[in-house]
């Protein structure tokens, strides 16, 4: 900003673009004079909510003003409002901390969905994915070689982190919940009474369940070969607990089920629970599977859960495999398309894995509108990486893809006073 009697540098005046900022494109159908003798919330408010269809009239915006001091705002508002513009201030600095941006954008959506605001989030969350993109590769190579001691960075981690911190006389449950993105997290974690570690690890991508929850269970990276299964999964965690040299009596894993009457004995747990997995994958969007996950924290009782077992000395990592995105389709895959995809396990919504290399080749050539949208990797695996999935649906929730939102989960570490 300055003023005709400043006198700038020649080489700036030849290279700057002097611009003039109009409050009437950002304060829509509203008595600007008005607004600006009003509180920074009342703008805030207003910015959020044009009225395209109202005229700018001093009578209207006198009338919304009072109506709106009356109502006043609620926490969860204002919460809401603050989140927001933590996230748009986020998008405009040079460099961005993407293990802590998460937590951000768990709260923030987890708040937008309780306000049903998450169309107004929805680009903030577009635009710093396209900023994650940018680093996505190297952030990811970079996490599956990181020394996990103090935290993990990608679930392949998981297992040699806990190894290390915990020794075979202590307690230890991991707990992992198929499908659990961070803003669920956030939703949980306001129930969670007990001391709370968070951290951001990378799931395996592609982000499938055969994949990444393999990743967790095996400590290193995942085996095209597995087929995932309970069954499987208990092999993998009873290899894990034999190399602590524990008996059977003092392991114990567990898909689905109720806690035992006697975990006294038990030295490591493991709890899989997949069925908000299929409530995602049920979901028209975002607004859906809040309902869903509110309802299958209360049902399932996981807070109680983790209460009981904190009160017995456990230290629990509660962990999952893959987070979600609310999708809207490209375009549904043709029978000859889906040829070939079936080996992953995957659903194929948002990523495809082709077991011959002339099938892969052939949908990459005649796709090529699509190719600023995918990962294409060796191994005849393709995903997307932004909102598009393998659909004809115009609004889903799904994973698969290198989406920030499937791909930066929770890991939490929750625990009692006594094992601080």
């Amino acid at each position: 900003m300055y003023t005709d009697n400043q006198v700038l540098l020649e080489d700036i005046l030849r290279n700057s673009v002097e611009a003039e900022l109009d409050w009437g494109s950002y304060l829509i159908g509203y008595h600007l004079p008005t607004l600006y003798s009003s509180s920074l919330l009342a703008m805030d408010v207003a910015y959020i909510n044009p009225h395209y269809t109202q005229s700018a009239s001093l009578e209207w915006t006198l009338q919304w003003l009072n109506t709106f001091e009356k109502r006043g705002v609620s926490q969860i508002e204002k919460d809401y409002f603050e989140l927001r513009s933590e996230l748009e201030s986020l998008i405009k600095v040079d460099i961005i901390d993407w293990y802590s941006l998460p937590k951000i954008i768990g709260k923030a959506v987890s708040q937008s969905l309780k306000e049903r605001r998450w169309n107004e989030i929805r680009p903030l969350i577009g635009e710093l994915n396209t900023r994650f993109q940018e680093e996505m590769k190297r952030l990811y190579n970079d996490s599956k070689v990181a020394s996990p001691i103090r935290q993990p960075k990608n679930v392949c981690k998981i297992r040699e982190h806990i190894e290390f911190k915990f020794n075979r006389k202590e307690k230890v449950c991991l707990l992992v919940i198929d499908g659990f993105g961070y803003w669920q997290w956030s939703l949980l974690s306001e129930q969670i009474r007990h001391t709370v570690d968070e951290m951001v690890v990378f799931s395996w991508l592609p982000s499938i369940t055969q994949l990444s929850r393999q990743a967790i269970f095996k400590g290193e990276a995942p085996s095209a070969e597995y087929k995932q299964n309970p069954t499987n999964e208990e092999r993998l965690w009873k290899a894990w607990c034999e190399k602590k040299e524990l008996n059977k009596s003092e392991w114990l894993y567990l898909f689905e089920k109720e806690l035992p009457q006697n975990l006294y004995a038990l030295k490591r747990l493991s709890l899989v629970y997949g069925e908000l997995d299929k409530a995602m994958h049920s979901s028209v969007d975002y607004n859906d599977l809040y309902d869903l996950t509110e309802n299958w924290i209360e049902r399932v009782g996981i807070v109680s859960k983790i209460d009981s077992l904190v009160e017995k000395g456990f230290t629990i990592f509660l962990a999952t495999d893959h987070g979600n995105v609310h999708s809207r389709g490209w375009r549904g895959l043709s029978q000859r398309e889906k040829l070939g995809t079936h080996q992953s396990g995957s659903r194929s919504e948002r990523h495809l894995e082709y077991s011959e290399d002339f099938l892969f080749n052939k949908f990459i050539n005649e796709n090529k509108e699509i190719s600023q949208s995918l990962v294409i990797e060796e191994g005849n695996a393709l995903y997307f990486k932004d909102e598009y999935s393998f659909s004809n649906k115009d609004s889903l929730v799904s994973h698969g893809g290198a989406h920030l939102m499937e791909v930066l989960v929770p890991f939490i570490k929750i625990y009692g006073k006594e094992n601080e």
